[in-house]
């Protein structure tokens, strides 16, 4: 009887190991937006500008991400992507998952810039995104769920 009883321990601590980090994982998936601050690089100077940003993780399979940002300047300074000055801009990533299941790191497919988040709570994401030349970006958010999703 004791032996059935750890086994039946041990199958129910491997579900709640393993379920939830799936599961989460899942989670990840929709739009999240926000508005931040951005400081960039514009014409030798650095600048801070308010940004619209959406980011759309489309995507989840196992450990790695696939999805993209979608920000939108609330004023006339524009961002730089690929060499072009911008006012919006459409940017895919790619990215894994840790091991922890809360902390994401991505790459822009088209670009230098690099994004690590962590998952604060099922709604809420806290982005860093770092860019280095020739056009250096810096900014770190807490982005939200968009409800419909």
């Amino acid at each position: 009887m004791r032996i059935f009883a750890r086994m039946a321990a041990a199958v129910v601590f491997l579900m709640a190991v393993a379920i939830p980090a799936g599961a989460q994982h899942a989670d990840f998936v929709g739009r999240w937006s926000g508005e931040l601050t951005v400081l960039l690089e514009v014409d030798d100077e650095i600048v801070q500008v308010p940004r619209i940003m959406n980011v759309v993780i489309e995507q989840v399979d196992g450990n790695l991400v696939r999805g993209y940002r979608h920000w939108q300047a609330v004023d006339d300074v524009p961002g730089n992507v690929d060499g072009v000055n911008v006012l919006d801009a459409r940017e895919p990533f790619i990215g894994a998952i840790d091991s922890d299941g809360v902390t994401l790191r991505l790459v822009e497919v088209d670009d230098f810039g690099m994004l690590f988040f962590e998952r604060l709570s099922a709604e809420e994401l806290e982005v860093t995104y770092l860019e280095t030349a020739p056009h250096a970006v810096v900014f770190s958010a807490v982005l939200r769920k968009a409800k419909d999703e």
